[in-house]
Formats: structure tokens, sequence, C-alpha cells
């Protein structure tokens, strides 16, 4: 799990209670109902105007990403470029077609 990504929402929704506490306020006094549903209905309806229906029927795998995100090795794909990068200029880059069934890696196979 990504620590960065439960950190910022901790510190966010800490710093909000945290200033309205220091203005002399309850906690229940940020939460406007009308508010909310303009807010929240508001970013909702953007998302759905400017997102492909292929791209919303899939939002629970993307936001599984975004709080579990893949691990990739580095160091390998750094090496899997260079290797590409010097049979490219040896063999030309259609010699890189050859390779794309043993690429692991979704991003780099779309690349190629």
């Amino acid at each position: 799990m990504d620590l960065a990504t439960i950190g910022g929402l901790v510190i966010g929704i800490g710093l909000v209670l945290f200033g309205t506490l220091v203005a002399g306020l309850s906690p229940l006094d940020i939460f406007d109902l009308p508010s909310v549903f303009i807010t929240i209905g508001g970013g909702l309806s953007a998302s759905v105007v400017a997102s492909p229906l292929s791209r919303l029927l899939n939002f629970t795998k993307y936001t599984r990403f975004a709080i579990f995100p893949r691990q990739t090795d580095v160091g390998q794909l750094i090496l899997t470029l260079v290797s590409f990068s010097e049979r490219a200029r040896r063999e030309g880059l259609l010699s890189l077609e050859d390779d794309l069934v043993s690429l692991e890696e979704p991003f780099l196979r779309k690349g190629i």
C-alpha cells in the first residue's frame, strides 16, 4: 500500500479539522449539506462528462491502482530499454516486434 496516499489523506483531513477547532468552531460546523451536494455532485458530474464510459465502469480498478500501485523493478526496466535501443540501432525498429510476446510490462509493450 502506498503510504503517501494514506498520509496525504490523513494530513489533509487533520488540517481541515485543526483549522476548524482553532477558529473556535465545532467540526460539525464545516459540514453544510447543500455545499456538500454541490461540491461532490459537481465533481462527479465533471468526471462523468470528461471520461469515456469504459473508464467509468472500471472505477474500482483505477482506485485500487491508486492505493496499491504495481511494483516495477526499475533496474530491470532500464536494462530492457538499453538492450532494445542497442538492438534497434543494429537491426532496425521492426526487429523489436519479435520481443513483444515476452514483455511483461503492458506500458512498454504498447509503446513498442
